[in-house]
């Protein structure tokens, strides 16, 4: 969408009906209501409207008997901060007769009888609490705090009965940063598409602002978060995520020689199968990895990484089984044994037999710094088309606001699955095997004067040596 030649076409002469908004709306927010499409953003700048925009959206079709929309925030904290949007709606419909709130259902009904319903999502379990519910209009404030699976499963909750011709809106707002930047960036800013349409708006357009003492608060921040929120660009800062996974090291295959061009044996390969079991039996959580080091190799490859759900101990069994009789009986069976995993991995033990360890989880945050710089030097490598499940989580999961732990909320079973895997792999590892350099060359020539060097301090050691 070419958001400036359609502000210009709409501008002055739009005029946007909002029932029960006490104000006009910008010339952005005119914008972003006339706005045609199943799925747009709104946002950008800090001050540019944003909770009202969605909220104007929402009522735009209250007068009409079968109407329902719901506003969203992450959390129901957030929903009940001063200045929220259900504060805010509280401010416009309170008082305006035959309106009526219903604290229990955090819901308002209008005298047409349509609904508007305050809703959140702290979990990604909490998305099923919607199950069973039917919107015209779902407006998600601060998007970037969900996460994708979040935003995407509630389109599922978007539909109308036969012969309605109310249209069916899904509609969001944001400033840059936070958990979801790098999906809604990818979703609607880079590149534009015109079926998801991106209003962009500015603190500066929104005349009910006081922006010149709103550029001092922002003026103490650092530089990446002003430039987010006062000039709206969408730039992160790169230390938020915790994995520096980069697909330029990704491999098709497991390599046949070393860095140096000798061959490797194929009894030379060890391998470790990883399980960290989620909770959801309807969605796949249980995450799975597979990895794989070479005894005459310094890097480690993760063979494949999937996520499946309703995993049970015999389900989980058969995995296992099934990768040990592929593999041979030396293949490492790991099991993250923290909530499900300490009755599942005792009864795999005893019920099925199976060599089942549990993984090393002391110095979590250690052993991630570890994988991480082994990331980045591209010591541990995954295989192309086999691990998308495990590069999608590296891809969205950032520190909290402690830049300590992984933010809460977030898929990582797969993440966890991994680093799991490559720990095991470089305990196994007694000590980093030496690799023979080029013939001839300088660290070749380097290695051979020390172990010259060390010879003859073996030869001086001897009782009775003398050197003339």
């Amino acid at each position: 969408m070419d958001v400036e030649a359609d502000l210009e076409r709409l501008r002055a002469d739009l005029l946007v009906s909002i029932p029960f908004c006490p104000h006009e709306p910008t010339r952005r927010q005119r914008a972003f209501l006339a706005l045609q499409e199943r799925e747009a953003l709104y946002g950008g700048a800090a001050g540019g409207g944003k909770s009202d925009a969605l909220l104007m959206a929402a009522l735009q079709y209250v007068d009409r008997p079968d109407y329902s929309a719901m506003l969203m925030r992450r959390t129901f904290a957030d929903l009940s901060l001063d200045g929220s949007i259900m504060f805010r709606a509280h401010q416009w419909l309170d008082e305006v007769p035959g309106i009526h709130w219903n604290g229990s259902d955090h819901r308002f009904t209008f005298p047409s009888g349509a609904r508007l319903t305050f809703g959140y999502c702290d979990h990604e379990d909490d998305r099923l609490r919607y199950k069973s519910a039917e919107f015209q209009f779902i407006g998600i404030d601060e998007v970037t705090t969900f996460t994708e699976s979040m935003y995407t499963y509630m389109f599922s909750r978007l539909r109308r009965r036969s012969g309605s011709d109310v249209p069916i809106r899904m509609r969001a707002a944001t400033n840059p940063g936070d958990i979801g930047h790098a999906w809604v960036k990818a979703r609607f800013i880079e590149p534009r598409n015109r079926e998801r349409p991106f209003v962009q708006a500015f603190g500066k357009d929104n005349p009910y602002n006081d922006m010149e003492d709103y550029l001092k608060s922002l003026a103490q921040l650092d530089q990446t978060t002003r430039d987010q929120l006062e000039h709206g660009l969408w730039i992160l800062d790169d230390g938020q995520r915790v994995y520096r996974h980069d697909a330029k090291h990704d491999v098709e295959a497991l390599p046949t020689h070393d860095p140096n061009g000798r061959p490797l044996s194929p009894q030379g390969w060890h391998r470790a199968f990883i399980a960290d079991l989620g909770a959801s039996e309807v969605k796949p959580t249980t995450g799975f990895a597979q990895l794989a080091w070479h005894e005459n190799h310094p890097h480690t490859f993760v063979e494949e990484a999937t996520k499946e759900a309703g995993i049970i101990p015999a389900t989980l069994a058969e995995r296992f089984q099934a990768e040990i009789a592929e593999h041979g009986p030396e293949l490492v069976c790991i099991i993250d044994e923290g909530a499900l995993g300490h009755a599942y991995g005792n009864e795999l033990r005893v019920r099925y037999g199976l060599p089942i360890i549990a993984a090393e989880k002391s110095e979590k945050r250690a052993n991630r710094r570890l994988l991480n710089g082994a990331l980045e030097r591209g010591e541990c490598r995954l295989i192309k088309g086999m691990c998308d499940a495990v590069a999608t989580e590296w891809a969205s999961l950032v520190y909290d606001k402690s830049g300590l732990d992984e933010a809460k909320g977030l898929a990582n079973h797969c993440a966890d699955a991994v680093l799991y895997g490559w720990r095991h792999s470089q305990a196994h590892r007694s000590e980093r095997v030496a690799v023979e350099p080029e013939y001839q060359s300088p660290d070749w020539w380097a290695q051979r004067a020390a172990e010259a060097e060390a010879a003859d301090r073996r030869v001086e050691d001897v009782p009775g040596y003398e050197r003339w």
